[in-house]
């Protein structure tokens, strides 16, 4: 189950960590294409939660595709157990804040959203603040941040 996880987040994320940013517009909303810091900093507080849920039946939609091979036979407890993997356990509100807190700090801006909540997931899944520091400083290296 963990190497279908994986494949989402290689999927959806970690597959253009080699791809340099430099030379983006600090100023984009948006990080090859993925929404990042800069974009959730424009949101209302109306809008985040509305985007949070959207971004998690998004995750749990490809999960249960991935998951399941785009079969018609979809396997409920297969695509429970490959949610449960790869989203965090969290309440809207709790995600909210918790990306709010993420961009407050200007070297996570162009870290897109999705990224963002790959880390939050292992940091909820017990990751040690060791492990979630070279996540945050691969990242940022990654998608144009300082280090």
């Amino acid at each position: 189950m963990l190497a279908i996880t994986r494949r989402i987040f290689g999927a959806a994320v970690t597959a253009t960590f080699g791809r340099a940013v430099s030379g983006q517009d600090a100023k984009q909303p948006n990080t090859l294409g993925f929404s990042n810091g800069r974009y959730w900093k424009i949101l209302t507080e109306y809008q985040k939660p509305i985007f949070v849920i959207g971004l998690l039946q998004g995750l749990e939609w490809g999960t249960t595709l991935e998951v399941n091979e785009f079969r018609d036979d979809i396997s409920s407890k297969r695509a429970e157990a490959a949610i449960d993997q790869a989203i965090p356990k969290l309440t809207v509100p709790e995600i909210t804040e918790a990306i709010s807190q993420f961009y407050a700090d200007p070297t996570n801006a162009p870290i897109p959203i999705g990224a963002m909540m790959l880390v939050l997931k292992k940091k909820t899944a017990g990751e040690t603040s060791t492990q979630i520091d070279k996540r945050l400083a691969d990242l940022r290296r990654s998608f144009g941040g300082a280090q």
